[in-house]
């Protein structure tokens, strides 16, 4: 399956949609301010779901414990 079918990234899109359709109906002040902060989460939603998509091979390995998550010998 590629990433623009699974429902993850569809459900991202239609946020970057909606939020740019919700921005587009705030006053001029806050278009520019908080708006421009939505776009950009928004944004940044399509590209962390994007970059799981693509590095999910990834997740079958096995990553090494942290130092703090090893168990000492007593």
């Amino acid at each position: 399956m590629h990433a623009n079918k699974a429902p993850i990234w569809r459900d991202a899109q239609r946020l970057l949609v909606l939020t740019e359709e919700a921005v587009r109906r705030f006053p001029r002040y806050h278009k520019y301010t908080l708006g421009t902060e939505l776009r950009r989460q928004a944004m940044q939603v399509c590209r962390l779901v994007n970059r799981a998509w693509r590095d999910q091979s990834g997740r079958l390995r096995q990553t090494p414990l942290p130092p703090w998550g090893k168990t000492r010998g007593v």
